[in-house]
């Protein structure tokens, strides 16, 4: 990615289970592209669009583009990220993306602790 890249809070496609981001190289914090993690507020916790209201997200994790560092999570109906945007003027953000992706919608359940 280059200057100006950036993504807002939300959640990947309803057919993907496993997502992955490799850094290939290292950025500093004043160049941005830190890629985050949210959660959503208390109050809109029920509603879980792909594209939330930024308002309706926490910023609760940043991490800088740091070279051969993974991230890999599930892609869940709550599993919101972003990236923050990317400000510098002579490098880029080089990475790797990918996912383990079905041919349908992927049907979480969920398991309620009483």
């Amino acid at each position: 990615s280059k200057k100006g890249y950036f993504r807002t809070a939300h959640r990947d496609r309803d057919t993907r289970i496993i997502s992955f981001l490799i850094y290939l190289n290292t950025i500093s914090k004043k160049d941005g592209g830190q890629f985050q993690v949210f959660d959503l507020k208390k109050k809109d916790a029920e509603i879980l669009h792909r594209f939330p209201n930024p308002k309706s997200v926490i910023e609760r994790k940043k991490f800088p583009p740091k070279s051969g560092q993974l991230f890999l999570f599930l892609s869940s109906p709550n599993s919101y990220h972003g990236v923050k945007k990317f400000v510098s003027k002579t490098k880029n953000r080089i990475f790797i993306y990918g996912s383990f992706t079905m041919d349908r919608k992927v049907n979480w359940k969920i398991k309620i602790n009483n």
